[in-house]
């Protein structure tokens, strides 16, 4: 028997309040209540990322040669990310640091990919750190073990591992980063601030990040939609090649997410109050919506009516889900209070 749960997860927050297979059965995806989040879990569990391991064994291999932001290629590319984390528009960041990542991902062999793919994972799990929400903070650690495996040379990112494991308070781990980054990088002086604050930690028995037997990590995860108002909201794998992830949300939309790279692809007002059912159909390119409202929609692009399906649609998904963040209308900010209050470990120090 496997258990699918993220491994940064305080257990008791959170509540599966649906579960799909996607057509060749290998796949799950999970939409989490409790603001937890939707996921995409292996059924196999040899596929596990297994991301605790990875990060006690690149703590093991030697540095490399420091990244420097005069050597990376691309710097159109890296100011468009950097703008938006500047700017503050952190979902918007976190999806265009997916998109490069995925388009990249391939190339990691090429030595002059090495560095720029990466920074691509550390200046993405900077845009997670920042942005605050649930899980957030383990996705960071995510990334941040990713960036350090393609290149050591990355100091940034151990850095942001280290503010990570704090945030958490993992101490034992936030301090293994310490003295691998005095180590790695002896004449850097940033990690100065960053161990006073680790030092600065209460002691806890909290227990260690390490996920017990036949519990199963995921493989991708999907922001932007919010699971707290009823038990019954669904998410479910959409196209012919599962190539889509589609879920319900209190707000009332659907949100449709690209399946590899989680980027966030549409959002469309499906219903008055909650929309808790997305379903696809079985042989065609068509979606059944239905939540609190009295109406159950069909969606299916067609060519000769466009306007109904486009009017739906959210023109800019990003400022949306920034607005929802910031608690508009207040029923968000009050469940996100909440939320937080509940599971500390998950937000971010200031």
């Amino acid at each position: 028997m496997l258990t699918f749960s993220p491994l940064g997860a305080n257990t008791y927050a959170y509540h599966a309040t649906h579960v799909a297979f996607n057509k060749r059965g290998t796949e799950v995806v999970v939409n989490h209540g409790g603001g937890g989040g939707v996921y995409v879990f292996s059924v196999d569990a040899e596929l596990d990322p297994k991301y605790m391991d990875r990060f006690h064994s690149v703590m093991e291999l030697p540095r490399e040669p420091v990244i420097t932001s005069g050597a990376l290629p691309y710097p159109d590319l890296r100011e468009i990310g950097s703008t938006a984390i500047r700017e503050k528009h952190f979902a918007k960041a976190i999806d265009f640091y997916s998109d490069l990542i995925y388009r990249n991902d391939d190339r990691e062999s090429h030595q002059d990919h090495r560095a720029f793919l990466s920074v691509c994972h550390s200046n993405r799990a900077t845009a997670l750190l920042l942005r605050r929400q649930r899980g957030d903070t383990y996705a960071c650690v995510r990334d941040c073990i990713k960036a350090l495996e393609i290149h050591r040379g990355n100091s940034k990112a151990l850095l942001r591992l280290i503010k990570s494991f704090t945030t958490m308070e993992h101490i034992g781990l936030a301090r293994k980063c310490v003295q691998k980054f005095k180590e790695w990088y002896p004449n850097d002086t940033a990690i100065e601030k960053m161990e006073e604050d680790v030092e600065a930690l209460t002691p806890n028995d909290r227990p260690e990040l390490v996920a017990p037997e036949g519990v199963v990590d995921y493989q991708e995860r999907y922001g932007g939609s919010t699971n707290h108002q009823t038990d019954i909201k669904e998410a479910n794998f959409f196209g012919s090649r599962d190539q889509y992830i589609i879920a319900g949300s209190d707000c009332g939309h659907m949100y449709i997410w690209n399946r590899d790279t989680s980027k966030i692809q549409g959002i469309f007002e499906a219903d008055d109050h909650i929309l808790n059912i997305c379903q696809p159909h079985p042989d065609q390119f068509m979606i059944a919506t239905a939540g609190i409202d009295d109406d159950i929609l069909l969606w299916q692009p067609i060519l000769e009516r466009p306007d109904a399906f486009l009017s739906r649609r959210v023109e800019d998904p990003y400022e949306f889900m920034e607005k929802r963040a910031d608690g508009m209308g207040g029923r968000i900010h009050l469940h996100m209070l909440r939320d937080l209050a509940r599971d500390n470990s998950q937000c971010v120090q200031s």
